[in-house]
């Protein structure tokens, strides 16, 4: 009987209350020599398994062949019980719902049982010569090993609940009326046996546990020839048959009228359940089927496969790490391996079968079926990777970017991306702060904004539609300051092709596009005089719409833009269009401390680098407060960007340069749009269209017209020297209307 160490009571393998702690088990056994030993308990809340090999060593201490091929199929920590006579096996496992927990008439042995709860093992710590001293990871051996011995769930009987309401004394009563005409349950004649249908045939009444525990008491006087039971042996036989009977669905069938048909069986209806029925059975064929369905099962909590980008990835406790060393085939060789100790465990003709086929299945044309038969089963979806927005992963956990906290990582966040340092909240970075104050002139407000926005860039939110403009000859720092982010960014942050903002012969490549999948800060850097800036791939770049590309020799396939674009340049590129769409996409952030050569650290960098965990704190805080709000102004990227974009437009500027406004003048339309489009032409800008042009006009108060079937517009004429005609007439007051 189980003794709870804290009181000296009853304790109870279902009820948690009554456990200790292993110290004070312990020490309650070396106080107390009636004590027998320290039981362990499985639980609901432990990974543990126990697998106990009952009367499996002869009494010169060997071992049977059968109990030896299950020890070594395990490959666990394995102890010899208190009796001396059998093993328990501790595994990391979960049993299958429903499995029967006792296999009998097994050679070389008693019995075999299997609990993950609900049960304790006395322990002795007397570990079984020539096993390993740790638990492993044994789901596999031990579904193998539930097969073996045809543990699995029997289907199950539909009983309907009505069938239930018989009066209690009456369903008491129709049991012993039944057990009596059973034969005795005679130790050593099958009496255990006998006993444990007794208790079966209690719940198939429907008694509860009291009313089944008073019919055994009554058995155990009439019918054991008066060699009775133990309390516990009793009790014993009770759980054990009440889980098989509730397994079975057999609770109350005796009182069911007529039996139930066969048509009454519940099945599975969840999809999950049927999918994982069929991977059972094809894990079971000698075939490259077969074997793909091994390779899922063993290994599928780890692989995943992309057929977008044609890679394999593998779990590797932090992230989904692309399969750059042939990982994928070390696992296809292991479970090929396995197969052998899958033959130990069927034993007899199937035994030589598997291991043939275990041969076989270690040549290259095998490992390759294997893995790409595996494929479909372990598929992803491109756009599956690195989809949670306000996450960042790093070396110790997961970040919560909304509010700056730290959790785990979770295989089910399918992040692939790392940076590479630890979140430590208040972790400090001194020599950071130092840097941008140098660097920003000791503008606070600029060194908030930069703040903001590289907290923006840790995430991958897409909503500030921007692209920002490092400006700022050499020697200023900004160069250093993208490069310390990245680092700290590890791979969330990439180079970006070289050009790829600016007007080309060619067009970009759509793999140039595709390397910005999942990125969230990608840097350009532009050098050249004179380059042009490309608004229209920046528009397209920086805006909400799915954005389509392909890597080499792939099919195309559509991502969300997840990345933030930063172009460091020392000279603006030319900027053909400075409409509304430049102004809402660009912003140029000045850097106008130039450091002087004598002033420069060359291991500044390097320096930098060592606050990685302080940076990383400190754009964290930027994210929380991007995220409650927003990425907001700044004067001097507000001054510098009107600056390069202009704060008048080109149309305005035109007017000013070549037209004079009178409201006796009035000027053909033709004249006015050759003169724009020349100057646009000269001034190297975009020409205007007649829609803007006849906007612009009308804000001058100046008004279309007709005169000799000719457009005209009142209120404007081309200065003389621009004048084509050289014509500004001048009409009376009243004027001709047109």
């Amino acid at each position: 009987m189980p003794i709870n160490a804290a009181t000296g009571g009853k304790a109870s393998s279902t009820d948690a209350a009554t456990w200790t702690t292993f110290e004070r088990a312990t020490q309650a056994l070396g106080a107390d020599d009636s004590l027998g030993g320290v039981g362990f308990v499985f639980s609901e809340d432990d990974p543990h398994c126990g697998i106990d090999l009952d009367d499996c060593i002869d009494k010169d201490g060997n071992l049977s062949s059968e109990a030896l091929g299950i020890i070594q199929a395990l490959n666990s920590y394995c102890e010899i019980s208190p009796s001396r006579q059998g093993i328990k096996v501790f595994v990391r496992a979960v049993l299958p719902v429903g499995i029967k927990h006792v296999a009998r008439d097994v050679p070389g042995m008693k019995q075999i049982e299997l609990y993950d709860s609900r049960r304790y093992f006395t322990v002795t710590g007397q570990i079984h010569s020539g096993t390993v001293a740790q638990i492993g990871d044994r789901q596999g051996a031990v579904e193998a090993l539930i097969e073996r011995h045809g543990l699995n769930p029997p289907a199950r009987t539909m009983v309907s609940r009505s069938n239930l309401q018989v009066d209690s004394s009456e369903r008491v009563r129709r049991c012993k009326a039944y057990l009596e005409k059973c034969p005795d349950a005679i130790s050593g004649s099958g009496g255990h046996d006998a006993t444990l249908r007794a208790a079966c045939e209690c719940y198939r009444f429907g008694l509860d546990q009291s009313e089944a525990a008073a019919v055994m008491s009554w058995f155990n006087d009439q019918k054991t020839g008066g060699e009775r039971w133990t309390d516990r042996e009793i009790q014993h036989k009770l759980d054990s048959a009440r889980a098989k009977v509730e397994l079975s669905g057999e609770i109350g069938s005796r009182l069911i009228d007529p039996p139930p048909s066969s048509d009454s069986r519940i099945y599975s209806t969840h999809e999950e359940s049927r999918s994982i029925s069929t991977a059972t059975e094809r894990s079971r064929l000698c075939t490259d089927v077969g074997n793909a369905a091994r390779l899922v099962k063993r290994c599928g909590n780890d692989l995943r496969y992309c057929y977008a980008i044609g890679s394999w990835f593998q779990w590797d406790g932090v992230r989904w790490k692309p399969d750059e060393v042939g990982h994928i085939d070390k696992m296809c060789i292991e479970t090929a391996l396995s197969i052998k100790q899958e033959a130990v465990l069927a034993g007899g003709y199937i035994e030589e079968t598997l291991n043939k086929w275990a041969t076989q299945s270690q040549k290259r044309e095998r490992i390759t079926a294997m893995k790409e038969l595996a494929k479909p089963d372990l598929a992803i979806r491109i756009e599956t990777f690195d989809s949670g927005l306000d996450i960042l992963n790093c070396q110790n956990g997961t970040v919560e970017l909304r509010t700056g906290t730290l959790r785990e990582h979770r295989r089910e966040d399918y992040i692939t991306k790392i940076a590479p340092t630890d979140f430590v909240p208040d972790a400090a970075c001194p020599l950071f702060i130092k840097f941008l104050r140098e660097i920003t002139d000791e503008n606070e407000s600029l060194i908030g904004y930069l703040q903001r926005y590289f907290g923006h860039v840790l995430t991958g939110n897409a909503n500030e539609q921007v692209l920002l403009i490092f400006h700022g000859e050499g020697g200023n720092g900004k160069n250093v300051l993208l490069d310390t982010i990245s680092s700290v960014m590890g791979n969330y942050a990439c180079e970006a092709p070289p050009n790829l903002l600016v007007v080309r012969k060619q067009r970009e490549h759509p793999t140039e596009i595709a390397d910005l999948q999942g990125a969230r800060l990608v840097v350009a850097s532009e050098n050249e005089k004179d380059a042009e800036l490309n608004l229209a791939l920046i528009k397209m770049l920086t805006g909400n719409q799915r954005l389509k590309a392909r890597r080499m020799r792939q099919d195309f396939f559509e991502f969300h833009r997840t990345h933030k674009l930063v172009l460091l340049t020392n000279d603006l590129p030319i900027l053909r269009e400075r409409g509304e769409a430049a102004r809402r996409r660009i912003r140029v952030v000045p850097f106008p401390v130039v450091i002087p050569e004598s002033s420069r650290d060359p291991s500044l960098l390097e320096r930098l680098i060592e606050e990685r965990s302080g940076i990383l704190a400190w754009l964290v805080r930027g994210a929380v407060e991007w995220a409650q709000n927003g990425l907001g102004t700044c004067e001097a990227v507000t001054q510098a960007t009107e600056g390069y974009i202009g704060s008048v437009s080109g149309l305005d500027i035109f007017f000013e340069e070549m037209c004079e406004f009178d409201l006796y003048r009035e000027t053909p339309t033709s004249e006015i749009m050759a003169a724009q489009t020349q100057w646009s032409k000269r001034k190297g800008c975009k020409p205007a269209t007649y829609k803007e042009l006849a906007k612009g006009l009308h804000r001058r108060q100046c008004k279309s017209g007709k005169r000799n079937d000719r457009r005209i517009w009142r209120g404007i004429s081309l200065r003389p020297e621009h004048s084509r005609t050289d014509r500004t007439d001048r009409t009376d007051r009243t004027g001709d209307s047109a």
